[in-house]
């Protein structure tokens, strides 16, 4: 009995830290970047629309599961209590009760996790397509593993059942790395969005202020090399973090120092942004 206790109680913190890591990184904002729509919608701008619906609910149901795991956390932690306390069967078999309850929880919550992380991989715009489809089959069979597994624990009663539907938990331990790499890939992508949509506007600034005309001494000129200037220093520094997220655990570390690995790209284009409006208002 003091064994099984002990492994309830490993579990138990081993799932603590697997929760503690996912409420910090969630919930996601969306990965989408909102066009001006004009009077037609087209499909495109139809499809946005209904995926950004989509991780709307996506997001509202994890918080709910995530919100119903807690409640349960805290019921198998006063069982655990009350266990330890009083050593007697009654209070063990509402520990198996409480643990397999606030189990089924978590592989519920992490559905909805891995579902959202998923939506907002698929609505990227700015991973290579090689990669968004690598990290959403891995998402799939995570998702799909977790159902399997929570359809198996539903069905286990004993203490040893549910110990070894514990056990079998285990295969999961990856998943806080897999949400590193996709949460780098996101952010990552998210500054390529922006510059993808800045360089076409600069083209049509230019276009519109006859820029290609202007005399080789003139202000409008030097202004607009200028932005071309701070645009190929974005697009420099966003090739460089691309790269080296191909690199082995490379998208962890980036992750773990976002600030500081996103930060050249975020001045890049906070300078660009600001310039163009510059540009757009240019006497």
């Amino acid at each position: 009995m003091k064994k099984n206790q002990t492994q309830i109680k490993h579990w138990f913190f081993h799932s603590l830290r697997v929760f503690s890591f996912l409420c910090v990184i969630l919930l996601l904002g969306s990965t989408l970047v909102k066009a001006q729509e004009p009077e037609a919608k087209t499909d495109l701008i139809w499809q946005k629309q209904r995926l950004e619906e989509e991780i709307r609910k996506a997001r509202q149901e994890y918080s709910q599961n995530l919100e119903e795991y807690r409640n349960q956390e805290r019921f198998y932690t006063i069982a655990y209590d009350q266990y330890t306390s009083l050593k007697t069967l009654t209070s063990l078999e509402d520990l198996v009760i409480k643990t397999k309850a606030v189990a089924l929880s978590r592989d519920q919550v992490l559905i909805k996790y891995l579902e959202l992380l998923r939506l907002n991989l698929y609505a990227s715009e700015g991973v290579e397509l090689s990669v968004k489809n690598q990290y959403l089959q891995l998402l799939e069979e995570n998702i799909d593993g977790l159902k399997k597994h929570s359809q198996a624990l539903e069905a286990k009663n004993s203490q040893s059942e549910v110990q070894s539907s514990l056990d079998d938990f285990k295969s999961f331990t990856n998943l806080n790395k897999i949400s590193e790499q996709i949460l780098a890939l996101l952010a990552i992508s998210r500054l390529q969005r922006i510059y993808d949509l800045a360089l076409p506007l600069k083209k049509d600034i230019d276009q519109f202020l006859g820029v290609a005309e202007s005399s080789a001494l003139s202000a409008l000129l030097r202004a607009s090399e200028e932005t071309d200037k701070t645009l190929a220093q974005a697009h420099n520094n966003l090739n460089l973090l691309w790269e080296k997220s191909k690199k082995a655990n490379s998208l962890e570390s980036i992750y773990r120092n976002l600030t500081k690995e996103l930060n050249p790209v975020y001045i890049n284009l906070s300078q660009s942004l600001t310039y163009l409006d510059e540009l757009i208002n240019f006497e």
